[in-house]
């Protein structure tokens, strides 16, 4: 299995030159990354053969990335949980070079932020995402454990505790849950194109639901109850009673969709949701003569 190799050029100004070189231990388990990221996602990952340091912008990031995963590679770890510790290095690495490409600057603060006797906010934030990580079952949600720590070490007035909050969320929320937040998070974009509910479902007589369609309702429902998804004021008791077409994020929602990297979520990956909140002809007029807002006679 070969690992392409990009190496960070950086100013000598904030080169790290004094970072521990990764172990064999910790080069083999790397590899396992590319089983769930693909061949090209471990392009990111700076491993010289020569020199094998891990790279990354600036001496905070580039001193805290061995050490944590030398240490990963020592433990016991299943197959399974290899490849999901390894793709996660990878998705995280990735998105700190995405993030470096486009000129963003580190959140020095949040970096170096430390208590006496302690490690770095940055450190404690790295083994957090290799851990939750190694305990993820829903392994599509790795991309995204990996993106709250490659976007908050460049976002200002990020703090540990919010972190904390990040990985306790993206561990809480299934997979569908951050689709649905994808979803309208390109609300703008998506919405247009499709005919989606401006109804309360309890309106139409006719209508039945799969169980796949009612859990995607329920899914933003309690979403809403979450405080992610705004559902502007209107009078929403159960997931009967949605308008998915008026709702969008919160503030709160916002920030879930930024720095957990939901913006990757393709539209098609994302259609099972759109379906589910679709007007679907067989659902006939409302109590009202109208068809989903429309007139009595459309």
């Amino acid at each position: 299995m070969n690992l392409l190799i990009v190496m960070v050029t950086l100013p000598d100004t904030i080169r790290n030159t004094t970072a521990m070189k990764i172990t064999e231990a910790t080069k083999e388990l790397i590899k396992y990354g590319s089983i769930l990221a693909g061949n090209t996602a471990g392009a990111a990952l700076a491993i010289s053969n020569e020199d094998p340091l891990i790279q990354i912008s600036g001496t905070a990031i580039g001193g805290i990335l061995p050490e944590i995963l030398n240490d990963f590679a020592r433990r016991f770890l299943s197959t399974r949980e290899k490849i999901k510790v390894a793709a996660v290095i990878h998705f995280a690495t990735e998105g700190i070079v995405k993030n470096i490409n486009s000129g963003k600057q580190t959140n020095n603060d949040f970096l170096n932020m430390i208590e006496e006797g302690k490690r770095t906010s940055a450190e404690e934030l790295y083994e957090g995402i290799l851990i939750k990580a190694k305990n993820e079952f829903q392994e599509k949600k790795i991309k995204h454990v990996g993106a709250i720590f490659a976007n908050c070490i460049f976002t200002k007035d990020v703090t540990p505790e919010d972190v904390n909050h990040l990985l306790s969320a993206v561990e809480r929320l299934t997979y569908r849950k951050l689709r649905i937040i994808a979803l309208y998070g390109k609300k703008e974009h998506i919405f247009p194109e499709r005919n989606i509910m401006k109804d309360p479902y309890i309106w139409y007589d006719n209508i039945s639901f799969s169980l796949s369609t009612r859990a995607v309702l329920q899914d933003i429902f309690e979403l809403g109850n979450f405080g992610i998804i705004d559902f502007q004021r209107l009078h929403v008791t159960d997931h009967l009673s949605l308008t998915p077409e008026r709702f969008q994020l919160t503030d709160l929602g916002e920030q879930y969709f930024e720095l957990m990297g939901l913006d990757e979520i393709s539209p098609q990956e994302m259609e099972p949701e759109i379906d589910a909140i679709e007007y679907k002809a067989y659902y006939g007029k409302n109590i009202y003569g109208q068809i989903n807002c429309g007139l009595p006679n459309e």
